[in-house]
């Protein structure tokens, strides 16, 4: 019978076993646990890294790497329970006194555990024996979750958690913590109740620590991340950290995360922080912006109560044929506010509910704007849809138009049409297509299980069918038809621009496609410049176009000329290439 090495979940020991066990007991710890039963190596292998980057306390990683098993056998019950183990942050550590190991939970969460999806699917899909197993583990994270609850109920509201990473490799203090501290102390001045973990949890022990963490993740209405190196932003616990208070403002729009960093460029904060709007610490003024920005958030001395701003929700909807007051849905909540010198007014906020797509007309304290640009993630797209974090850049808008707080909806175009929100998988799968999400497959698939409640495989069965070329993560454009006067592209050219902003219908790229068309296409030396770009840039854009340095170095160019295009009238609506 072949013989299989395994790493014991708890300790992280070999394990020999056969192919067909499905739980053992290790020889270094001593502890009965489930297996991964008959798989091969390399799935073998994902189940150990996975199992390392837990050990590690990496659980983001390790989340990703069990759904990734689930996503080839979708019944796969240990990958199922790796799933919980990473969702609910479980390390296993030494008992002093017992010298068992015991679980400990990193990441509690306020719905039991004996409700988790993937804990069901575990038993669905387990045998009796791996079954009584993950019971029995069940049931001791269960009480660990009901002891912490009990804990960080009995803690008081927070106004704002700071996030930070304590010290270096060498175990010396950071700059962050410094900086950190220094935030704590002007916010305390302030009024407002702080969570530092320095000086909040001097007097709690280490395993004492989730409690006191989750209580104020929970309570507090804004997180400050702060750090001035881009792997401290990226360090296990200060990503544990942030990453868990952006899963809770996805239920929760009434809280903000602020990245704050100094000494790096805000281009190289993780991609999850980069849509907030982010304050550079090194800049003259940086406090009080700070202050400002959290006072139009947080009423000083009432924690975690936002500030009152009711929005007249019942909206005045134009109807040809009667004028009477109806109330619509809400997209978005607005979180911050910011001007683009020539361009307008950009709102931030997430999608509440349907979409909006650039052209289409909102609503802001009963004034109606027009949509001019969608970005997300420093993205340009074309449509939003539920769940999604953007920026809405509105025309005709002043910060004295809108502010944070304020309620966004949509206009309903089609007189007498009701609002249509994407329900069913198909329609929501469609919906992320047309929002940029076929190059993040992922990404679509989690969403998806989100927005539906379907199980992975269903979820992946879905995207695959609607998402044509899904992996394919190229930049692809449509080609311009040729002349025998003008050269002619290839039919799948990768192009500079649209690496850099991301689409090949955006303002910025439209603006210089009919730049191309009506005035370098009319002069000899014009089309010799064309034939010259397609003839380079496919092979720039291939090797370089998904390096932040390339976009960077492009984007500054590429922003002025652009400019000055807008400058001499050229337009940057929607463009349908000229056919010569």
């Amino acid at each position: 019978m072949e013989m299989r090495v395994f790493k014991c979940k708890m300790c992280g020991g070999n394990i020999s076993v056969t192919s067909v066990q499905s739980y053992c007991s290790c020889d270094f710890c001593g502890t009965n646990m489930t297996i991964p039963k008959a798989v091969d190596d390399r799935i073998l292998n994902l189940f150990n890294r996975a199992n390392d980057y837990r050990m590690q306390n990496e659980f983001d990683k390790a989340l990703a790497t069990y759904e990734g098993i689930l996503d080839e056998d979708n019944t796969n019950a240990e990958a199922h329970w790796g799933c919980v183990l990473s969702k609910y942050g479980i390390e296993y550590v030494e008992d002093p006194k017992t010298r068992k190991r015991i679980p400990t939970c990193h990441r509690v969460q306020s719905s039991s555990i004996l409700s988790d999806l993937d804990y069901k699917k575990a038993l669905e899909f387990s045998d009796d024996g791996a079954k009584t197993l993950y019971e029995k583990e069940a049931a001791e994270i269960w009480e660990i979750q009901k002891r912490i609850l009990e804990v960080a109920n009995k803690e008081e509201a927070y106004d704002i958690f700071i996030c930070y990473k304590e010290t270096d490799e060498n175990g010396k203090r950071t700059m962050d913590s410094v900086l950190a501290q220094d935030i704590y102390f002007q916010l305390q001045n302030e009024g407002y109740k702080v969570f530092f973990s320095r000086i909040t949890l001097e007097d709690k022990l280490g395993q004492e620590y989730e409690p006191y963490i989750f209580a104020a993740l929970n309570s507090a209405k804004i997180m400050l991340v702060v750090g001035t190196k881009p792997e401290y932003f990226n360090a296990v616990w200060v990503k544990n950290e942030w990453s868990r208070f952006l899963n809770i403002v996805k239920n929760d729009r009434g809280k903000l995360i602020i990245p704050c960093y100094r000494d790096m460029d805000a281009y190289s904060l993780p991609d999850e922080l980069s849509l907030f709007q982010s304050q550079d610490m090194g800049r003259i003024g940086f406090i009080q912006d700070l202050l400002r920005g959290i006072g139009k958030v947080i009423t000083k001395g009432n924690p975690s109560e936002k500030k009152e701003h009711v929005p007249d929700r019942e909206l005045l909807c134009e109807r040809e044929s009667t004028h009477k007051r109806e109330t619509i849905p809400e997209l978005m909540t607005i979180e911050d506010v910011f001007t683009i010198a020539g361009r307008g007014t950009v709102v931030t906020g997430f999608v509440k509910s349907g979409t909006i797509s650039v052209g289409e007309t909102v609503i802001v304290n009963n004034r109606t704007f027009t949509v001019a640009g969608l970005e997300q993630f420093h993205k340009l797209i074309n449509i939003a849809s539920e769940g999604m974090a953007i920026g809405m850049l509105i025309k005709d808008a002043t910060k004295h138009d809108v502010m944070v707080g304020d309620s966004v909806y949509k206009k309903i175009a089609n007189h007498g049409a009701a609002f249509h929100v994407p329900t069913t998988p198909d329609e929501i799968a469609k919906e992320l297509l047309n929002a940029g999400y076929q190059n993040r497959r992922l990404d679509a698939i989690k969403i998806m299980r989100e927005r539906t409640g379907l199980g992975l495989k269903e979820a992946k069965d879905v995207i695959d069918r609607n998402f044509p070329g899904a992996n394919n993560t190229n930049y692809s454009v449509p080609s311009v038809p040729s002349s025998p006067s003008t050269p002619t592209p290839a039919k799948s050219g990768c192009y500079v621009a649209t690496a850099v902003y991301g689409s090949y219908d955006c303002p910025e790229v439209w603006a210089l496609r009919r730049y191309r068309d009506y005035f370098l296409a009319k002069t000899w030396y014009g089309r010799a410049f064309i034939k010259v770009y397609y003839a380079i840039s496919p092979t720039l854009v291939k090797w370089f176009g998904h390096t932040m340095w390339f976009k960077n170095m492009w984007k500054s160019k590429l922003d002025r000329i652009v400019e000055n295009l807008r400058s001499d009238g050229i337009e940057d609506t929607p463009y349908q290439d000229k056919n010569w």
